[in-house]
């Protein structure tokens, strides 16, 4: 009985979400830099969706051999459009390749004070540290940018090649190629291959925990144990690199809570081997933290998590006149820094989002998530350019043989608006989709993918949030949005 009706509940939910969603990117949009009208936005997911139904009208031949040989393929094309548009960036992936790369022995101050701050970036600068020291063996003359964009290629076509996977286990074998056809329009190409930071890099690991989830699930023998570990120890490393992986464990924990009972004993083990593989892997990391010499993090620099509500309730006008909505905000930041120890920037932090809250009012606050939410979910390129000194435009990469895609690349590109263009199309066909099969009353997993997509704007909502935040759970968004294709319009519906 709980069962369905929390099933009935997060369908509703999720309807109503991404219908004012799909309706106010449409309409209402005042997403950063995206300023195409209505009936462009229109036209543009008339012709994406016209060639998509071409292009899946005969999908039977797809096979995961043939997935595999697109996927190269697809990859060394990715390579030459990087090899156009490689540049250095700024911003926090700048702050962390840069000190990666320039303190291969010994970490400097600055490092040490920025990780101090957010330990949240710890894996990565690990990571990229890591690999510099080992490509070091073999030459200096590549650049940090070149191995990391290397690797964010190479993490985005494994999530589109999981993603499809997921697809078809949870759809039939039919939906492989739409899940991969719409994963990799919408991935594959966008300006994100280019910055290899946690949002690309840890989109990984929450697509994949929930497929091993499902493996587990499946599988009658002791096997799934193992898959179900294996699933916790994917969020673990999609926590440590971006917090935000964790929210689908927690739509797990939540669908698994109000299933029926007559299955109870392998729903506890299958949560337990999770929590164990999330459990063990951050605390062995942790332990790795406390222990190693190379840097000196003090763990009173720590940013509290209320400092990022405080963040979230930002409102701000930059210079070029677009609207912030809860982003970074240089004021609050260095506030809170002015106190030295964890327990009184928390302090600080709620006393700031207080008399903010206090500021807007009732009234005043839920005009600001109105518009927040607006900024947040009406984003196709995912805030693309945003950031303070976001890439250094500078000369040509010297690998660049065709330039011109620099001007549909770069934030102050002459081309931009192309680009523009086909993502949002691409995103509004997403949302089209989530909306089609949002109200139906669905399984478990189509229960815990919705509350996943839901849950990720209710915590981009209330903390720092801009929608490049949302990019970490987009397999979610397009798995669903395939299924609300395949059962309601008859081009996509086929028998298993």
């Amino acid at each position: 009985m709980f069962e369905k009706q929390f099933y009935k509940l997060s369908a509703v939910l999720f309807f109503l979400m991404m219908t004012a969603a799909f309706l106010l990117a449409i309409f209402a949009n005042n997403a950063y830099g995206i300023h195409i009208n209505a009936f462009l936005m229109l036209i543009g997911m008339a012709i994406y969706l016209y060639i998509s139904f071409l292009f899946l009208k005969d999908r039977t031949k797809f096979t995961k051999k043939r997935l595999l040989v697109i996927t190269l393929l697809l990859f060394l094309l990715q390579l030459f459009i990087l090899s156009n548009i490689i540049t250095s960036v700024g911003w926090d992936c700048g702050i962390l390749l840069g000190g990666a790369k320039r303190d291969l022995h010994h970490v400097s101050h600055h490092i040490n004070h920025y990780l101090s701050i957010y330990p949240n970036n710890l894996l990565l600068f690990l990571i990229e540290r890591n690999l510099f020291r080992f490509f070091r063996h073999f030459t200096d003359s590549i650049s940090g940018f070149a191995i990391m964009d290397v690797l964010n290629l190479l993490i985005i076509d494994l999530t589109i090649i999981v993603t499809a996977l997921t697809g078809e286990k949870l759809l039939g074998r039919s939906y492989l190629l739409p899940c991969y056809y719409l994963a990799a329009s919408m991935l594959a190409f966008f300006p994100w291959i280019m910055i290899p930071y946690s949002d690309t890099l840890g989109m990984l690991f929450p697509i994949l925990a929930l497929y091993c989830y499902l493996k587990g699930n499946e599988d009658a023998s002791r096997k799934s144990i193992l898959y179900w570990l294996l699933s916790g120890i994917c969020f673990g490393i999609g926590y440590l690199l971006k917090p935000t992986a964790l929210i689908p464990f927690i739509a797990i924990f939540c669908v698994q809570l109000f299933r029926s009972k007559s299955d109870f004993k392998r729903q506890l083990v299958s949560f337990l081997m999770q929590l164990v593989g999330i459990f063990c892997l951050c605390s062995l990391f942790s332990l790795y933290s406390s222990h190693q010499t190379d840097l000196q993090l003090n763990p009173e620099e720590k940013t509290p998590i209320s400092h990022f509500l405080v963040l979230g309730s930002h409102y701000a006008i930059r210079e070029d006149g677009e609207e912030l909505f809860g982003t970074y905000n240089t004021k609050d930041v260095t506030d809170m820094l002015k106190h030295y120890s964890t327990k009184e920037k928390h302090d600080h932090s709620m006393n700031r989002y207080h008399d903010r809250l206090q500021q807007y009012g009732p009234i005043g606050y839920l005009n600001f998530l109105y518009h927040k939410f607006k900024w947040i979910t009406g984003d196709g390129m995912f805030s693309w350019g945003i950031e303070g000194n976001f890439i250094k435009e500078g000369k040509p990469p010297v690998t660049a043989t065709l330039p011109i895609l620099q001007e549909f690349y770069y934030p102050h590109g002459k081309w931009l608006g192309i680009l523009e263009f086909i993502f949002q199309s691409i995103w509004l066909c997403i949302l089209l989709g989530c909306v089609i099969g949002g109200i139906k009353t669905a399984n478990t997993t189509i229960s815990i993918l919705r509350l996943t997509c839901i849950g990720m704007i209710l915590f981009l909502l209330l903390f720092e949030g801009r929608a490049r935040y949302l990019i970490i759970s987009l397999p979610f968004f397009i798995l669903l949005a395939v299924y609300g294709y395949q059962t309601y319009l008859p081009k996509l519906k086929r028998a298993n």
